[in-house]
């Protein structure tokens, strides 16, 4: 059957014989051939491992054994993630056939599935050892190729899932290795630089932003794009505070939660009782100051609240009950001010959506053809024009229309998701019937704007 190239028949009929007569002399190779025809001919990795499972029962405890685990864990990969049984096939592999080639061969698969899992840390560990016990030239420099792509993907990863610091830190001590992978070099060298401007311009004056670059994108990435907002939105409260929204009022009551007195055992709790007995009655009675709180304005209608990256900062919109005024408003939860960043009376001129830049005291809102970044007071800010970029058929940006906004972790990127307007229009969306509920359907661009200091290159 395989000299006429008839694979599958043939690798079925070679599994036949491994499993009707596991004892003969016939097994072993067949089994062997079967997995073979079922991966490299058939490209079937499924029933290619279901093949060297059977081989690897009838080779228990034999040399082979170490070879069929590997292939084994090989085909086994091909059912992606979470990788759960090759890569205990691999660990058997590095556990109980240490200092042979198939345990090499595990420990380099190890790492890679790692990577595949994106599990940056795991990974780098894995090359490490590798770097540490491996002892052919070629397998060294495998593990030291792939360990440098590692630094620069955990460093990424690290930086844009918000962990900037921790990111610049691996950063720094990656390139003190001095890599040989030019990418990765040049990759971890820009990142720096990324950060050098980015700690300047969390802490420089908002008239110093300009915008140096916009784009349309597809939609933004999430874990790009980590720090947003929604219009409508009324996001959770970060711990230590209760926030209750109240959707028929439209209006929130913002509450500070008490401290919890901590409960103190053993002989130093004794210590601390005898203590207070001592005092007098009025000096072992604490005085309970009450639980600090806001509640909003009930001339306005509270639109949408959003939280700063680190939970320091309350932003709201909000319209008159009986006016067309519309605010973007900053409570500040350590001082207990509330500033109004931006007021507008001209209706659909205004987004009724903000963002806080991460890690400094600023905000970023969309008003008309400008994105507009202000300090959290709204005493200073900088009105960047969205330009349209050159093509047919590219929509103008609208601030009033924008429906989400969001930024990068240290704030240099903004996507603003823009309900479309085509020329002759007018003021009405393009919409389209959605099915027979007749619902209709906004279409949406997503524009990027990439932010830096004026000056700086």
């Amino acid at each position: 059957m395989e000299s006429e190239g008839k694979y599958q028949e043939a690798a079925v009929k070679y599994r036949e014989v491994g499993e009707k007569y596991p004892g003969s002399r016939e097994a072993i190779p067949s089994l062997f051939r079967s997995g073979e025809l079922f991966d490299a001919r058939l490209g079937d990795q499924k029933n290619a491992s279901e093949s060297y499972r059977v081989l690897k029962a009838l080779v228990e405890g034999k040399p082979e054994a170490g070879e069929v685990i590997l292939r084994l864990a090989k085909t086994l990969e091909y059912a992606g993630p979470p990788f759960r049984e090759s890569l205990e096939c691999y660990g058997n592999i590095r556990k109980n056939y240490l200092g042979k080639p198939e345990s090499s061969k595990a420990l380099l698969a190890t790492g890679r599935l790692y990577e595949a899992m994106r599990l940056w840390p795991e990974s780098r560990s894995i090359y490490e050892e590798a770097l540490r016990t491996l002892t052919t030239p070629a397998e060294k420099d495998i593990a030291w190729t792939r360990i440098q792509s590692v630094w620069l993907l955990e460093c990424l990863g690290l930086y844009f899932s918000g962990k900037v610091a921790e990111s610049v830190t691996l950063a720094g001590d990656a390139l003190s290795r001095s890599p040989t992978v030019p990418e990765v070099k040049r990759g971890l060298e820009v990142l720096l630089r990324r950060y050098s401007l980015a700690r300047k311009f969390w802490d420089i004056h908002p008239s110093m932003v300009m915008a140096e670059e916009t784009s349309i994108m597809v939609m933004p990435d999430q874990s790009r794009f980590i720090v947003g907002g929604t219009v409508g939105d009324v996001q959770e409260a970060p711990d230590g505070w209760d926030f209750m929204y109240d959707k028929k009022k439209k209006s929130f009551v913002l509450k500070e939660k008490p401290v919890p007195v901590p409960n103190v055992a053993g002989a130093a709790g004794k210590a601390v009782t005898k203590s207070i007995k001592k005092r007098k009655d009025t000096e072992a009675k604490p005085k309970i100051s009450k639980a600090w709180s806001y509640r909003s304005n009930p001339d306005y209608e509270v639109l949408g609240c959003w939280w700063s990256f680190d939970g320091k900062y309350l932003g709201w919109a909000a319209r008159e009950r009986f006016g067309s005024r519309r605010v973007l408003e900053v409570l500040d939860l350590k001082t207990r001010k509330k500033w109004q960043v931006v007021s507008s009376s001209s209706v659909g001129a205004l987004g009724e959506v903000m963002v806080f830049i991460p890690n400094s005291r600023k905000v970023v809102y969309p008003m008309r053809r400008y994105l507009v970044v202000s300090d959290i007071r709204g005493g200073s800010q900088s009105m960047l024009k969205i330009k349209t970029p050159v093509g047919k058929n590219i929509p103008e940006f609208q601030g009033g229309r924008v429906k989400a906004i969001s930024c990068s972790a240290d704030g240099l990127e903004v996507a603003l998701e823009v309900a479309r307007q085509v020329k002759g229009d007018g003021k009405k969306d393009r919409e389209k019937k959605s099915g027979a509920s007749g619902q209709k359907a906004v279409e949406y661009d997503a524009w990027k704007v990439n932010l830096t200091i004026i000056g700086e290159e």
